[in-house]
């Protein structure tokens, strides 16, 4: 049997970009045998994908790409065959070895509000490649206190707003209903007297009723130690000790960033196309040597990366002639590891999501390659956090943030904008 188990795709995807969907498979008793993945709108081939099979029980993933060319919202079709299979294998698979998606295709650039309060190396280089290497992206970027040349007084407050014709301001953005136009907004290492309980009240009406994306990129000051008991906080996927001193001390000395379990199967740490490269790159990326210490994720918050020190490595070793009990308190003794060590945390919140990273060196990942790995990474980010938006809308139809497909009694929520020329013929 081929059996298709679960296929991961975005519920939308600008137009020209790549579609990626990851079709995970489960093949039993086809040793020696090949399988073709294919990605269909109707009849039509869009692309696919021939695997070989060297074992007769193997599950394992079948990545396969797309650029949609035509703003819609698109049917597709994955489909799952062994290669050269009679008329009796044929009926055998027809009941589990196709699946039905749909995803918008978006003509709409995403809008980032970038915010920090003073330079650091990765705001330098998220601002390089979301101000003009990603032509998917619209950045307004804010930096609070710029460094100033000497004998020039402080520059004329610029807040920022979708509307600004500058990449580039220097206040925050006025109104809330000017927070509400950004799709994601990314927070630096930002002293809470510089987000004010009115903004923090914006950015929490953002994520929990507009359905935007939030993500918080932890830093040695502020982020996110002085921000205890704050509609901030409530925010974050992580439970933290407050402090009011700085953190330049990490937790240990060095540590390697690891992929959970999930986060191994999740699209925004895909490097390579091919999940077992991808997992390779990532076991070459050099040490890092800060983070920003938790005590836990939040319930139901989900850690899709970790810092791997030398006390865990005793920790993923099986001893010889383990028992069933002896496994899964290693398992169990892995998963609290990963939770009080977590670097990259996701959760639902409301109708959005948020994003924390409690580590500020992700670009430590462009030593000796460059932009590669570094700029892929945050691309896929973005891409991420804005995957459940549908831009199906029209002039007279606003569907804000809901979805391109839905489950069975889920409510859809459409507002209707009446015009003098509605009812027209």
């Amino acid at each position: 049997d081929a059996s298709i188990v679960d296929v991961e795709y975005p519920q939308t995807v600008l137009l020209n970009d790549v579609l990626r969907v990851n079709t995970r498979v489960k093949l039993t008793g086809m040793n020696q045998r090949q399988v073709r993945a294919t990605l269909m709108e109707g009849e039509t081939i869009l692309t696919e994908k021939t695997i070989s099979i060297q074992s007769d029980d193997l599950t394992t993933s079948i990545p396969l790409e797309y650029n949609p060319t035509e703003e819609k919202i698109g049917r597709y079709r994955v489909e799952v065959k062994p290669i050269d299979s009679d008329e009796i294998e044929n009926q055998a698979f027809a009941s589990n070895n196709s699946r039905e998606i749909s995803v918008a295709v978006s003509d709409d650039r995403t809008e980032i509000l970038l915010i920090e309060e003073k330079t650091r190396w990765e705001y330098g280089y998220l601002r390089n490649l979301f101000a003009g290497r990603d032509e998917r992206v619209k950045l307004q970027s804010v930096l609070l206190k710029p460094e100033l040349l000497l004998g020039r007084g402080k520059p004329t407050p610029y807040p920022a707003s979708v509307a600004n014709e500058k990449r580039e301001a220097n206040a925050l953005p006025v109104e809330e209903a000017e927070w509400l136009k950004f799709d994601v907004i990314i927070l630096g290492d930002l002293a809470p007297e510089s987000l004010p309980v009115q903004h923090q009240q914006a950015i929490h009406h953002f994520v929990n009723k507009r359905g935007g994306t939030l993500i918080v990129i932890a830093g040695q000051r502020n982020m996110p130690h002085r921000y205890p008991d704050t509609l901030l906080s409530e925010l974050l996927p992580v439970e933290f000790e407050p402090k009011t001193e700085d953190l330049f001390q990490s937790p240990e000395t060095k540590f390697n960033f690891r992929l959970s379990s999930v986060g191994k199967r999740h699209p925004i740490f895909r490097l390579d196309d091919a999940a077992e490269k991808s997992d390779l790159i990532w076991e070459s990326i050099p040490p890092m040597y800060w983070r920003h210490d938790v005590l836990n994720p939040k319930a139901g918050a989900t850690v899709l990366s970790f810092a791997e020190t030398e006390k865990m490595a005793p920790l993923m070793v099986a001893k010889g002639n383990e028992t069933v009990k002896e496994k899964e308190q290693r398992r169990t003794a892995t998963e609290t590891y990963e939770k009080t060590h977590a670097l990259t945390v996701v959760q639902q919140f409301g109708l959005g999501r948020v994003l924390m990273m409690n580590t500020d060196r992700t670009w430590r990942l462009r030593y000796r390659v460059g932009d590669t790995y570094h700029h892929r990474l945050w691309g896929q980010i973005i891409r991420w956090a804005t995957s459940e938006r549908l831009q199906g809308g029209n002039e007279f139809v606003q569907v804000g943030a809901s979805k391109a497909s839905y489950n069975l009694g889920e409510p859809v929520l459409i507002t209707t904008k009446l015009t003098d020329s509605f009812f027209s013929p």
